[in-house]
């Protein structure tokens, strides 16, 4: 995995303890930067040389290595969104992480709750996401709050110039990659399933518009009849 030295890291800073959930092998030494391309489902680095690749199935998004073998299974399950989670591999019996919110998916959400194991300190340990609606960014946290705080990873939505949707991802030293790459797995998730909302909802706006315009050409067509009958009859009556 390629990792990017950026110099203005000024949001994101190492915590004062390692973060490792998915395994230590995938935890940073240096500030590290990501890029999840939605369309293409894949991420990649600097360089834009494909690293994992993203795979829907059901109500899930795999993270894969490029030789399809799965890693993470991020899970939304379809309703309103408020518990979602991070398996590990393809099933849904090994979870490793638990995201949790108060809201609804159709509500612009402003914060998560992220409960995880953290095998280097072998203990549970909370997170706390936050979302800036106004720059569509994701804000991680590790002891939100206290003294101790650390902005651990930043999840930035942006639309390129060719209208494609990328998810760019900063992460602090000291901080598990694959972890944050679950966390926008599973946003990967929520607005693949907004994006169909919509395009729901823009099908039944245009079946009602449609539906509209006939009952509007038929009773057009029925007034037709009637004046050409009434015109008809006047005639006769003449």
């Amino acid at each position: 995995m390629a990792v990017i030295q950026i110099d203005n890291y000024d949001n994101v800073r190492q915590p004062d303890h390692e973060i490792a959930v998915v395994g230590k092998q995938y935890v940073t030494s240096n500030n590290t930067s990501l890029c999840i391309k939605f369309e293409a489902l894949t991420v990649v680095d600097h360089e834009g040389n494909e690293q994992y690749k993203f795979l829907q199935k059901g109500d899930g998004v795999l993270i894969c290595n490029l030789d399809g073998t799965p890693i993470l299974n991020c899970y939304a399950k379809q309703g309103t969104y408020r518990n979602m989670y991070v398996y590990k591999g393809e099933g849904e019996t090994d979870q490793l992480v638990h995201i949790e919110t108060s809201k609804v998916i159709s509500k612009d959400i402003q914060s998560y709750l992220i409960n995880i194991l953290n095998i280097a300190r072998n203990e549970s340990e909370q997170l706390e996401m936050h979302y800036n609606k106004s720059n569509q960014c994701y804000y991680i946290y590790s002891n939100k709050d206290k003294a101790n705080e650390s902005l651990i990873g930043i999840i930035k939505k942006e639309i390129t110039r060719r209208l494609e949707k990328e998810y760019k991802i900063e992460i602090a030293p000291m901080v598990d990659r694959m972890l944050l790459l679950s966390i926008g797995g599973v946003i990967v998730r929520l607005d693949f399933k907004k994006s169909s909302k919509n395009e729901v909802h823009q099908e039944d706006e245009k079946a009602n518009c449609f539906g509209a315009c006939c009952f509007i050409a038929i009773a057009c067509i029925g007034i037709a009849v009637m004046f050409f009958i009434f015109i008809g009859m006047s005639m006769k009556g003449d």
